[in-house]
């Protein structure tokens, strides 16, 4: 999948001519860049995602259906985590061990990482058990009308009833719990949030000026004189009204022309700040104020 703003780069699959492919493409709003394959193997669909993320887009995860056990996903996320080596997990790490979690395809990845350690009881008696009987790990979603995953639910309720062994919770594991639950408070605590904010793929400068003028905290006239006693007014070198961010985005007459040519049809400040891409980034644009 060439990209359609530049000469080169992209994402590629390569299948070989004797295996039947379909290949389709995964709209993610010009954040990732995702190519998807279907192949047929033994008459068996198996669906492939291939991923790139740049440090200045949003990972896009939600925007591949895996819902198929017969799934892969495969690519450069551009993310670090403890889980596959790193030393530390950054924020796109934590959106892909939560994305792991959400679709259980955390343990498998546990199990075939040789730094993890939390699981080398499972592995070892996996492996003991390999020796006389063949092994598929395969996530069952519950109550997908698949025959027997009600007894295995039930005997998996029982299991649980019992007597457990003490085993004291890891580092790790306390991160995730942690994490998770101050991710759901957070949530909670703020119904408006919006989570697929386009601000987290602007480049950080562009970041820094949009949070400046979301917060009011910035060089404008009106925060220097009213917040920092600076200067002998807040009014705007236009002399219409105080240098404020929505005076400048809505309403100077300075800035008109380049307001139109930036937003050729009305736009509310919320779609300016909060919007698209494309209006955060212009918004972004000095338009020779001090936004910065």
């Amino acid at each position: 999948m060439d990209r359609e703003r530049a000469h080169k780069g992209g994402v590629l699959l390569l299948v070989r001519n004797s295996i039947p492919a379909k290949d389709f493409q995964v709209d993610t709003k010009e954040q990732s860049e995702i190519q998807a394959v279907k192949i047929t193997v033994e008459d068996t669909e198996i669906t492939i995602h291939n991923l790139y993320c740049p440090q200045d887009k949003e990972l896009s995860l939600h925007c591949m259906d895996i819902a198929s056990e017969n799934s892969i996903v495969v690519g450069d996320f551009n993310s670090h985590s403890t889980c596959w080596g790193y030393d530390h997990t950054d924020r796109r790490g934590d959106e892909v061990e939560d994305w792991q979690i959400d679709n259980a395809l955390s343990v498998l990845q546990a199990l075939k990482s040789s730094k993890n350690k939390d699981l080398n009881d499972l592995t070892s008696a996996l492996t003991s058990l390999s020796q006389t009987h063949t092994i598929a790990l395969q996530w069952i979603p519950s109550h997908c009308n698949v025959f027997g995953n009600e007894t295995a639910d039930l005997l998996a309720k029982k299991a649980a009833a019992l007597q457990q062994n003490d085993y004291t919770t890891t580092y790790s594991e306390a991160k995730t719990i942690i994490h998770a639950q101050q991710h759901e408070e957070w949530l909670q605590e703020h119904p408006n949030h919006v989570q697929n904010d386009a601000y987290h793929a602007l480049t950080r400068a562009e970041q820094v000026v949009i949070f400046r003028l979301r917060t009011g905290h910035n060089r404008l006239n009106h925060h220097l004189y009213t917040k920092l006693h600076i200067g002998t007014s807040d009014q705007c070198t236009c002399q219409t009204g105080g240098q404020t961010v929505i005076h400048v985005l809505q309403h100077c007459p300075m800035y008109e022309n380049l307001r139109n040519l930036m937003w050729p049809q009305d736009t509310p400040m919320a779609q300016k700040l909060y919007g698209s891409l494309d209006s955060q980034q212009h918004s972004c644009q000095r338009l020779g104020c001090p936004f910065e």
